[in-house]
């Protein structure tokens, strides 16, 4: 399993991603984007996986033991919008402020995810 923008940013565009890249927005990650069927699709419409944070060393001051961390699989938002009878091709935006990945899926045969592009900062 790997972790979006930071796993991917060094490989080439048009570079297969496995479905388990996780994107946790909890982790760096302050936006995601998802278009489909020329739509934006609200990420927060989603399942999410919640899990529960450690506090950092250094950092327990600041630890909230409300607050939930959140991920989910490139895999995962295909299925749930397949499920929704969402068709054609999905566009996963996943940015930080320095970085981000554009991930694509549906475009070739068989389906799969492939890195589509890299942005500097947010796009």
């Amino acid at each position: 399993m790997s972790t979006a923008i930071y796993s991917h940013i060094d490989t080439e565009l048009g570079y297969e991603v496995p479905d388990d890249t996780v994107i946790d927005i909890t982790e760096n990650i302050t936006g995601i984007r998802i278009i489909a069927d020329n739509k934006i699709i609200d990420a927060e419409t989603l399942t999410w996986e919640e899990y529960e944070l450690e506090p950092e060393e250094g950092y327990e001051e600041y630890y909230d033991p409300d607050f939930k961390g959140k991920r989910i699989t490139l895999g995962e938002i295909s299925r749930q919008l397949r499920k929704r009878r969402i068709k054609g091709v999905i566009y996963v935006w996943v940015e930080d402020p320095l970085i981000g990945v554009i991930y694509q899926h549906g475009n070739y045969d068989p389906k799969e995810w492939v890195k589509h592009g890299i942005t500097k900062g947010y796009a």
